[in-house]
């Protein structure tokens, strides 16, 4: 909301500062701030719906308060493709307000909005708790002056981080900066600004968050009211199913007054991002792979749980060394380095645990021969 002293003509401005995450369709953003996770190979896409109420208000001593943009209800279409093995991923946004409700411009109906095109290019993981990543952007001028949908032409961008914490707790946090032309919107001055967007998050369970957010915008551009300074808080929830769409509900209102600062604002989105993933690339899916950071190695051994079985028979000589990969080595002091068991160390025909003298070969004289032992002097008479 917005309180000033005196009601000045309206000039070409965005009077709704809110701008949908474009992390959110893989389930790792949040309503406005991005994720450095680039993930899902593939196509996304999504419908961001919002209300909000009250976006600038006049208020003057001893009068009624004014409602100078009484409401708006923007629908984005949202669409991107990611390159996972590059950490790319390239987006656009094209909002189209089914309605907007400016009574000091004297415009009520429908109006397009700015249209956004932005790529989040991930740079680094740190540990689990943080990466970075950085998400250019530009904004092309194809909203209405009247309907105050549209900003002009502007270019910005913002460095992005965000982790996983104990008891899983996400965080994220986006401080960048937008250049556009300077301008005035009732008096404030409207153009370049400073950005920010911060998010905490609980995963309840896999695919399913809810978090808090909250987001500033400092102008820098003075005009006759001052710079237009805003600030907002969201609660959020997001449902993700393993097909990949998504679900997603948030509300907040304003904290910083300022032209944009909604009294309130109600938000949904259904989204869709292809979940087909392959970390270890080794062809098994991760969602049937029990080692999505280890790849399967194809040897014909339980070849489809996607685990490497670096020793096949499990005694103890790697596959590598290993004669007899599927059958276990009996280690009885016998070639037991080659991997192969050796039922009959001697080969006399004497089976190991039935000969006493398992490395001598028996022989064959017709004379006790079932013991496996050689009897060199059968008579025993020297």
């Amino acid at each position: 909301m917005l309180t000033l002293l005196a009601l000045l003509p309206a000039h070409a401005a965005d009077v709704d500062p809110f701008r949908p995450s474009g992390s959110l369709a893989s389930g790792k953003g949040s309503l406005q701030a991005e994720s450095p996770f680039v993930l899902g190979e593939g196509f996304g896409t999504g419908v961001n719906v919002s209300f909000a109420q009250d976006l600038a208000v006049e208020r003057v001593e001893g009068a009624p308060d004014r409602r100078l943009v009484a409401n708006v209800l923007p629908i984005e279409l949202y669409g991107a493709y990611t390159l996972e093995d590059l950490g790319l991923r390239v987006e656009a946004f094209a909002p189209v307000y089914a309605s907007v409700s400016a009574p000091a411009s004297g415009f009520v109906g429908p109006s397009l909005g700015d249209v956004r095109v932005q790529a989040n290019i991930h740079l680094a993981d740190v540990s689990e708790a943080l990466s970075f990543s950085v998400v250019p952007r530009i904004e092309l001028p194809t909203g209405m002056r009247t309907a105050t949908t549209r900003r002009g032409f502007q270019v910005g961008a913002a460095g992005v981080a965000g982790g996983t914490l104990p008891y899983d707790i996400g965080w994220l946090a986006n401080a960048g900066f937008t250049a556009a032309g300077a301008d005035d919107l009732y008096g404030v001055g409207t153009g370049s600004s400073l950005d920010f967007v911060g998010s905490a998050f609980w995963t309840a369970r896999e695919g399913m968050r809810v978090g808090v957010e909250l987001d500033s915008q400092v102008g820098l551009v003075k005009r006759g009211q001052g710079r237009n300074t805003t600030g907002s808080w969201h609660v959020w929830a997001q449902n993700r199913l393993d097909s990949g769409i998504g679900l997603t509900v948030g509300a907040g209102s304003g904290l910083i007054g300022g032209v944009g600062a909604p009294g309130y604002r109600v938000f949904t989105a259904l989204t869709y991002q292809v979940t087909v993933r392959d970390t270890d690339e080794d062809g098994l899916l991760d969602k049937v792979d029990a080692c999505v950071e280890d790849p399967e190695d194809f040897d014909d051994f339980e070849d489809t749980d996607g685990c490497p079985e670096p020793d096949n028979d499990g005694d103890g000589v790697l596959d590598g060394d290993d004669r007899c990969p599927l059958e276990p080595e009996d280690p009885d002091g016998w070639e037991d380095a080659d991997g192969c068991p050796d039922p009959d160390n001697d080969g006399d025909g004497v089976l190991d645990g039935d000969d006493r003298c398992p490395i001598e070969p028996e022989d064959r004289d017709g004379w006790e021969d079932a013991d496996g032992c050689p009897d060199p002097d059968n008579d025993g008479d020297g």
